[in-house]
């Protein structure tokens, strides 16, 4: 049982993944088009350092890899995994918009414990599964 929020203690709004990526301005463009998140980069035109991306209300903060804060700590670095946990209302209707961009999709897997999930893996080797639990 968890223990309860002390009373001085604000509540916490919201998680928000941070993705470290070589490429902000290529890993934008797949999640706008194979996830339709839309958002900013910050840092030079041609080579940003950072984006916060969003959708349904949803943030996603992708951060370019560098010398001081270090390499990708993707799950397909470590043999297995998942890095973002999505929860959407639809895994059909979601598999069907992802794979028109993600030809080689995998199936839909309905888990021991109720969820339709599919899994897609980014540009920089992250695997986000959305994960339909309701």
């Amino acid at each position: 049982m968890p223990e309860p929020r002390r009373p001085s203690s604000p509540p916490i709004d919201a998680i928000v993944p941070v993705l470290r990526v070589v490429d902000i301005v290529r890993s934008m463009t797949w999640y706008r088009d194979v996830l339709g998140f839309v958002g900013e980069a910050v840092g030079p035109p041609g080579r940003p350092s950072f984006a916060i991306l969003s959708r349904d209300g949803v943030e996603l903060m992708l951060q370019r890899v560098r010398q001081d804060v270090g390499a990708s700590r993707s799950a397909t670095a470590v043999g297995g995994g998942w890095d973002v946990y999505l929860r959407i209302a639809d895994a059909e209707a979601a598999w069907k918009a992802i794979q028109a961009q993600v030809p080689d999709l995998a199936p839909i897997v309905i888990q021991e414990y109720g969820c339709r999930e599919l899994a897609v893996t980014d540009p920089d080797g992250h695997v986000l599964v959305l994960g339909d639990c309701t």
